[in-house]
């Protein structure tokens, strides 16, 4: 099958520190918010939470008008 076209490209710059958004989820893994739980894991930093990075894909689709026009501005 062919590729889909590209409809739009969004740049989204997460939070250094996700601890305030941990405390809202009660998710305080600490693959989230500790650079020395992401070390252990093999990574340079810790990881995004899912339902982050969910919301903010919902708002970037949301902020855009059916023709693709971006209106998040």
């Amino acid at each position: 099958p062919a590729p889909r076209p590209i409809l739009r490209r969004t740049t989204v710059i997460a939070p250094a520190d996700m601890t305030a958004f941990a405390r809202v989820t009660g998710d305080f893994n600490p693959i989230h918010t500790s650079y020395n739980a992401a070390r252990v894991a093999g990574m340079d930093a810790p990881l995004v939470h899912g339902m982050w990075l969910s919301a903010t894909a919902q708002q970037a689709a949301a902020a855009a008008d059916p023709d693709g026009a971006d209106r998040s501005g």
